[in-house]
């Protein structure tokens, strides 16, 4: 059978965009929305993984007013931006005679400075490595995978704000 594997990505720290989204006040909701089966290895926890996506975004840009919102809870305010981030993938699995790894993000931006304007991007990344390095590999690819998501995530933010 089929096994998942998730172990915790490494800590990102973004080079941060010090000029980009100055005073921009942002609420920020992430959550984890990958449905998971009984087959599933989980070295890491929804919350960890949701955490450092969190430190990541306000690592980025340090000039922004970011508020986390609780989870579960979405806040349309005038003069504001909603930037809601979904965990959709985040595994590597083993498919003979390879490792497959999957990061991905449904994203939401609601920005209410002005006129209000919406946009939305879902965000995956994958890698496919023959089997050289057993669980290595695997770990390896997904830290790959998951450092790419990361770059299209912020490079989103930043195109869509700094309009």
């Amino acid at each position: 059978a089929q096994k998942m594997y998730m172990w915790c990505p490494d800590e990102l720290k973004a080079t941060p965009r010090i000029n980009q989204l100055r005073d921009i006040e942002i609420n920020l909701a992430v959550s984890d929305a990958r449905i998971t089966s009984a087959k599933v290895r989980d070295k890491c926890s929804s919350q960890e993984l949701v955490d450092g996506l969190v430190r990541l975004i306000k690592g980025a840009y340090p000039a922004a007013r970011i508020t986390i919102l609780p989870e579960g809870e979405r806040r349309n305010e005038e003069g504001k931006v909603l930037l809601e981030v979904r965990i959709t993938s985040y595994h590597a699995t083993f498919t003979s005679p390879s490792w497959f790894a999957m990061s991905g993000y449904s994203v939401r931006l609601v920005d209410q400075r002005g006129v209000q304007r919406e946009d939305s991007r879902d965000i995956s990344k994958e890698k496919r490595f023959a089997n050289v390095g057993g669980l290595g590999t695997a770990k390896n690819n997904l830290n790959k995978a998951y450092v790419e998501s990361c770059i299209e995530l912020l490079d989103f933010i930043s195109d869509q704000l700094e309009r």
